[in-house]
C-alpha cells in the first residue's frame, strides 16, 4: 500500500489557535504520503476554490476531515466545503469522482469522553453526532472509515498534546 495517499483537511476557525488541532496538524506535515491543507487559513472569506480541492481529492485514498466539535457540529467552513466540493455531476449524480475513497474524520471534543460516550438508544452519542458525515461519505460513493477522536481536548497538558499527536501520526501512518 505504499502508493496511497491521504489528504487531511483542517477546519478550525481560529489560526491562532496553538491546540490539540495545530499540534496533529503540524505533525501530519511530516507523515510521509500525507497533504495537509488548512482551509482556513487558503478561504478565510468562505469562498472555496472548488477545482483545486476537486484535484486534491482525486489525488487521496483516504479524506480525512480534522475539527473540532462546535456546538455538536463541525465549524461552519467544513458544512460550505462539502457543498461546494462534494458537487453534483462530479461527486454524485452520475459523478463517480470519490468511489472508493475513504472518509475519515479527526474530531477533537472539549468536554470529557462521558459527555460524549453515554449511550442513546443503541449507539454512543458521538456516533450519532458524526453519522451526517458517515451518510455523506455513502451519499458520495465513499467508504465510511473509523474516526480518530479525541476527548478532553480543552484541558489537555503539552505532555498529553505530544502523545495524542503521535497517536495521530501512527493514525495516519496505518492508511497508508
Amino acid at each position: 500500500m505504499a502508493d496511497t495517499h491521504t489528504l487531511v483537511l483542517l477546519f478550525h476557525p481560529l489560526p491562532s489557535d496553538q491546540s490539540i488541532n495545530r499540534a496533529m496538524f503540524t505533525a501530519a506535515q511530516h507523515v510521509p504520503g500525507v497533504t495537509t491543507v488548512d482551509e482556513y487559513a487558503l478561504y478565510p472569506d468562505g469562498k472555496i476554490d472548488v477545482a483545486r480541492e476537486q484535484a486534491l481529492l482525486d489525488q487521496a485514498d483516504h479524506i480525512v476531515l480534522q475539527f473540532p466539535m462546535h456546538w455538536y457540529s463541525a465549524p461552519a467552513l467544513t458544512q460550505q466545503w462539502e457543498d461546494d466540493v462534494f458537487a453534483w455531476g462530479w461527486a454524485y449524480g452520475g459523478g463517480r469522482h470519490l468511489l472508493n475513497k475513504t472518509l475519515h474524520v479527526s474530531v477533537m471534543c472539549g468536554a470529557p469522553a462521558s459527555s460524549y460516550t453515554q449511550k442513546v438508544g443503541n449507539e454512543q452519542q458521538i456516533d450519532r453526532l458524526l453519522s451526517p458525515f458517515e451518510a455523506t461519505a455513502h451519499r458520495v460513493h465513499m467508504k465510511w472509515g473509523e474516526p480518530f477522536t479525541v476527548y478532553g481536548a480543552s484541558s489537555l497538558t503539552g505532555e498529553q498534546t505530544e502523545n495524542v499527536s503521535q497517536k495521530f501520526v501512527s493514525f495516519l501512518r496505518s492508511l497508508n
